[in-house]
């Protein structure tokens, strides 16, 4: 989520309606400070950053039929100025089977190339992802958004470009301001870690804002379409596909949100099959809110809140961050392994000293594919069914494989060969300790790359 430098504010759901018609709520990749018991998560959201007025921003298609609201509407900064559906309703108020133009007629950037990257990218991306975008009403991507977001006060998702860049001047244009959450957790002696893996190697190439590579578009189609499934899911979430012909026009886009919150995909999951580690309510407060730790969170070891974790119903702990991200979480790792047969892994370590070089961060619980486990693979399919208005999702179901415990002990920097058995021995186990130095890549710790 990203337009990002003003104070995170807090926006309530409709059990703080009060509070949720002050400001607005909004979910994404982003974590932030709220709420005040583990009990609580589900409640709270932070606001992304976003910019303060409309200078810098256009329309992509300039003689688009909403080109001069979208970018006042996108900005809204309170209830009052939540924008009717009548000035610019869901894209799904107007048609039920997308096209890319229809997508990029919602589309507002602060430089022009990023507008031609992203229909570039679309043309790319799985068929299935436009009909996602029915859900949004106005898709920003500008210099200074980070992290990516969504919000229910606008209906809009907010598009870091570190996404889409592939020149040195593209990347020039864009604000390197870290991600503000990138200290959370700090405190705490066990770090979490996640990647996205593809036959034994990462599944993208990371590229850094202050070098000097340049990219292909091949580069950043897998890493682009994981954000694109993670922010379509939150607004999936708030505007269900299958309530959407349902929705009054005349009614304000926050308006419409809370008065879908009793049937949103997540407060349903919730219901159904609650997550239920206190545990981890808690740290999801201190990891991706940014709440100080206590004492006994302190004391927790990796291998203890790995334990803690594989026993729940979570795909990722980012989803102990607010019930929206437990269902954007489950939705974006299942997209990538149908679309893309990529894997996603989440494991706990050491504290390190040196956090600068990957090799000392040492496993001590990790997991590659949760959504193989069939607690998880339940709550996953719903969110799937939900989100794309298909009871039947045996297909998507059926690519997910059995999920696999990593090796223990061993750096994080290598991605492992792994094995059904758990005790069987690793293969490249002494390669591994005698790795030479290699840099940590930074997205690869929790809550920096949501």
């Amino acid at each position: 989520m990203k337009f990002l430098s003003l104070p995170l504010r807090l926006f309530c759901e409709q059990a703080l309606l009060v509070l949720a018609l002050i400001g607005s709520i909004l979910l994404s990749g982003c974590g932030g400070g709220g709420g005040s018991s583990p009990g609580e998560v589900d409640s709270v959201t932070p606001r992304p950053i976003v910019p303060s007025n409309t200078t810098g921003l256009s329309a992509v298609v300039a003689n688009g039929t909403y080109a001069d609201e979208l970018p006042t509407c996108a900005l809204a900064d309170s209830s009052a100025d939540s924008c009717s559906l009548q000035t610019v309703p869901l894209l799904g108020m107007e048609t039920d089977t997308p096209a890319v133009d229809d997508v990029m007629s919602r589309v507002v950037v602060s430089h022009a190339w990023m507008g031609v990257r992203f229909r570039e990218a679309l043309q790319q991306m799985p068929a299935e992802m436009l009909d996602l975008f029915k859900s949004i009403t106005v898709i920003v991507i500008a210099d200074n958004i980070r992290p990516s977001s969504y919000r229910s006060l606008t209906g809009a998702i907010y598009l870091d470009p570190n996404r889409l860049w592939l020149s040195n001047a593209e990347k020039d244009t864009i604000d390197k301001t870290p991600d503000f959450r990138s200290g959370f957790g700090a405190e705490l002696q066990f770090v979490s870690l996640w990647r996205y893996v593809k036959d034994g190697d990462y599944a993208w190439e990371r590229y850094s804002l202050d070098g000097t590579e340049t990219r292909t578009l091949d580069d950043i189609i897998r890493p682009l379409a994981a954000l694109l499934f993670h922010e379509l899911a939150h607004a999936g979430d708030f505007f269900p596909p299958a309530d959407i012909a349902l929705i009054d026009p005349d009614q304000s886009v926050l308006e419409a949100a809370l008065e879908q919150s009793d049937t949103r995909i997540s407060t349903r999951l919730t219901a159904q099959q609650p997550l239920n580690s206190d545990l981890l309510k808690g740290l999801g407060l201190v990891l991706f809110r940014g709440l100080d730790a206590d004492d006994e969170q302190m004391a927790l070891t990796a291998e203890q809140v790995g334990l803690e974790f594989e026993i729940d119903g979570a795909s990722d702990d980012y989803s102990y961050s607010s019930k929206f991200e437990d269902v954007a979480m489950l939705f974006e790792e299942v997209m990538m392994k149908y679309h893309f047969d990529i894997d996603r892994e989440l494991a706990y370590t050491n504290q390190p000293d040196d956090p600068e070089l990957c090799n000392n961060f040492i496993i001590a619980w990790g997991s590659r594919h949760r959504t193989g486990i069939p607690l998880v693979q339940s709550r996953a399919e719903f969110a799937v069914q939900q989100l794309l208005n298909r009871d039947d999702v045996s297909e998507y179901m059926a690519v997910l494989p059995d999920a696999l415990m990593m090796h223990n002990q061993e750096p994080w920097c290598t991605v492992q060969q792994l094995d059904p058995d758990p005790e069987a021995p690793l293969d490249d186990r002494e390669a591994a300790r005698q790795l030479l130095p290699t840099p940590m890549r930074p997205e690869d710790m929790n809550p920096g790359y949501h």
